[in-house]
């Protein structure tokens, strides 16, 4: 799995990294076209699944500013990896993505992404919505 490993990891990183280095040509590239990308939010007692296509990912990093620091925080571990499928675990300073990965036309890309806040994501996300 030696090439694979890197492959795979590749493309976790140039999702979590085109993020945070504002690349939406990287998070491009590491994601399938039907990507379904969720967070389960607890709204008023009430949970609620939100999803993000990969269109709306693409065009969020086009308007982010680079965050060198978060770069330097992002870790990224595969978790399993069998043939053509893997599932990789990113954690940076806003986020936790458990990622599920296909070999799709010879490329490994992100078919599904659930998602997570950290304590400290949830409370620059809390802290920007209300300055808006």
């Amino acid at each position: 799995m030696g090439n694979e490993t890197e492959s795979i990891k590749k493309a976790a990183l140039d999702y979590i990294e085109g993020w945070y280095s504002a690349s939406p040509e990287r998070m491009e590239r590491a994601l399938h076209p039907e990507l379904a990308k969720r967070i389960v939010l607890n709204i008023e007692g009430t949970d609620n699944l939100r999803a993000i296509t990969s269109e709306r990912l693409v065009e969020a990093a086009k308007s982010r500013n680079e965050d060198k620091e978060a770069l330097d925080k992002i870790e990224c571990e595969i978790l399993d990896a069998h043939g053509d499928m893997a599932c990789v675990k990113t954690v940076c300073p806003d986020f936790i993505d458990y990622i599920h990965l296909a070999k799709w036309d010879g490329q490994w890309k992100i078919i599904n992404v659930l998602w997570e806040f950290t304590p400290e994501g949830r409370k620059r996300m809390e802290a920007a919505q209300k300055q808006k």
